[in-house]
């Protein structure tokens, strides 16, 4: 019987790391003040900790701990796992990179994101939540994915 294939742990660098490994920014704004190429695979603002919740963190209201707690609680929502289910597959096979571009390493929302793929991975479960709605008349489950233009294409 063949062994279950161990997935990569999940690594937390900072913005401009240019080792190897499929590098992922997290984070609700496109990097300013430098040459955006080479210097990620993937943007997936979607899966940055929402508007609200970091104003009231930099605002002083929510210690860290309870960021860290709603952000993780974020991070189970069905649109949020869609995406975390994906990455959490490939890192079976390839080495993730969350790259950061927080002010303070010790207090980055990146490894919140990190751990929530690792438990994906460690858990096995890949399958995607898909709405009712996405369903065609047989039952199977109809996912399209729409992919944006790269800035560069322009």
């Amino acid at each position: 019987m063949a062994s279950a294939r161990r997935g990569k742990p999940v690594e937390v660098r900072e913005l401009g790391w240019s080792g190897e490994g499929y590098r992922i920014l997290a984070s609700w704004k496109m990097p300013g003040g430098r040459s955006r190429q080479g210097l990620f695979e993937a943007w997936i603002p979607a899966l940055a900790p929402s508007f609200a919740l970091r104003r009231r963190y930099e605002a002083g209201i929510i210690t860290w701990g309870e960021f860290r707690r709603f952000y993780a609680a974020e991070l189970l929502a069905p649109s949020s796992q869609n995406i975390i289910k994906p990455l959490g597959l490939l890192s079976l096979r390839r080495r993730l990179v969350m790259l950061c571009d927080c002010r303070d390493a010790k207090r980055c929302s990146t490894s919140v994101l990190a751990q929530a793929i690792e438990r994906c991975q460690k858990r096995r479960n890949f399958v995607l939540d898909v709405p009712e709605r996405n369903r065609n008349d047989n039952g199977a489950r109809v996912i399209s994915i729409t992919a944006r233009p790269h800035e560069a294409d322009f």
